[in-house]
């Protein structure tokens, strides 16, 4: 049976590899697909704002709803 290493040494750069990936221009990819994964981003970002935005006016508008729900309750008694 043969020993196995359970780690298997890094080089001086391997290590870098994981912590810090290339940056797009250096990956070794069709300017299309940078373009694309580029454009991906941008939409992403955006779409993560307006989902921030919806929820900013729910959460305004539920505690519109709330509060009016209150001033009924109030006015009853």
């Amino acid at each position: 049976m043969a020993a196995f290493p359970l780690f298997r040494p890094l080089g001086p750069d391997s290590s870098q590899d994981h912590v810090h990936p290339p940056p797009l221009h250096a990956i070794d990819a069709p300017r299309s697909m940078i373009q694309e994964i580029r454009r991906a981003a941008k939409m992403a970002i955006t779409l993560g704002r307006l989902l921030d935005l919806r929820d900013i006016l729910t959460s305004g508008a539920e505690n519109d709803a709330m509060d009016e729900g209150k001033q009924m309750i109030q006015l009853r008694f």
